[in-house]
């Protein structure tokens, strides 16, 4: 097969040239679809991972009328086996993963084909793909609490201005459960402090409540009474190397930053951020807190990502294992007297 045919220099009219064009590209048009900005950063990531698969640099300079059931194989062969992923590229993608790119793919086929880019059989030979069988082993894990109190002592210690606003984004995220990209996503209105909660759009176009408890209302009110202020704007900013907050919001990759240089000064080992939400999931079920009342915490749709999120198997399991002990035999329990 040759890659080179798809990638092509086409240039669909743009919507930011004029408001009365429209955007024919049917990848443009499938992330249109998409409820939620935290969705379409993913399937642009997703989109562009592929057509640099195809010899191209953006999404946008392939011509997805040309792409056939061969060139669906292909791509998903070549992600099947590890292309372009940054560790450990040998052991692949998962079935779950693979499916999201052919259910991308198939989506953008269906664009396509609505637009007249497509004749129904090959149409209809992309939609008859099947999905990928098979499970992986559940990532990330559990950040224990001492690492957590470690950290956040770290934040607190430091005088620098920098230290008071990380402080505050780390309590919240390890106490609500927010995903990296919805925290810098906040606006001061989003934020109500008499009662106590946060309003957030998430994954899918959903809105949810998210509840404040003490130390996510000590370490907000502090940040904004000392350091940003409570005039609008993001709710967490990023700084100037003087401690200057600036007026636009943060980055994903900014949280990601401040978890691996915050673990790095306080000697601890550095997580993934989306291991905070594990964390606060595994911490609530620990206590007791039923499964739908943490899915709703956590803004997922189905009940059976939020299990995803429960680390206490590993230990239960751990537990179980070490309980053998097939060096000495049992104590056998002595025999009752006639």
């Amino acid at each position: 097969m040759t890659t080179e045919l798809i990638a092509t220099n086409i240039q669909y009219p743009s919507l930011e040239t004029s408001e009365y064009q429209l955007d024919l590209n049917p990848a443009t048009l499938y992330l249109q679809e998409l409820g939620s900005d935290l969705s379409r950063q993913k399937m642009i990531s997703y989109l562009n991972l592929m057509a640099k698969l195809m010899g191209a640099e953006h999404y946008r300079q392939i011509d997805w009328g040309k792409v056939r059931k061969p060139q669906v194989l292909y791509l998903l062969d070549r992600l099947r086996q590890g292309a372009l992923l940054k560790r450990r590229p040998e052991k692949g993608r998962s079935p779950n993963t693979l499916n999201l790119y052919l259910a991308l793919l198939k989506g953008v086929a269906r664009r396509a084909y609505e637009l007249g880019l497509y004749e129904h059989r090959d149409y209809s030979q992309i939609q008859s793909i099947k999905r990928f069988r098979g499970t992986r082993i559940k990532q990330g894990s559990e950040v224990e609490p001492q690492r957590i109190n470690q950290l956040l002592t770290h934040c607190k210690k430091d005088n620098n201005p920098k230290g008071e606003r990380d402080f505050a984004l780390l309590t919240l995220l390890f106490n609500t459960g927010l995903r990296r990209a919805e925290i810098v996503a906040l606006q001061m209105q989003d934020l109500d402090l008499n009662n106590r909660q946060i309003t957030v759009i998430g994954k899918g176009n959903r809105q949810r409540m998210v509840y404040l408890n003490g130390d996510c209302m000590d370490a907000i009110t502090r940040y904004l009474d000392h350091l940003r202020g409570h005039h609008s704007g993001a709710l967490f900013q990023p700084m100037t190397k003087l401690g200057d907050l600036k007026p636009n919001s943060m980055t994903p990759q900014a949280v990601k930053f401040i978890i691996d240089s915050r673990s790095k000064a306080a000697q601890v080992e550095s997580f993934n951020p989306h291991d905070s939400r594990r964390t606060f999931a595994t911490q609530l079920l620990r206590r007791g807190i039923d499964l739908h009342t943490v899915q709703k915490l956590m803004g997922h749709a189905s009940i059976d990502t939020t299990r995803h999120y429960d680390m206490r198997d590993d230990q239960v399991m751990r537990d179980a294992v070490d309980g053998l002990n097939w060096q000495e035999p049992p104590t056998a329990s002595p025999k009752p007297s006639p």
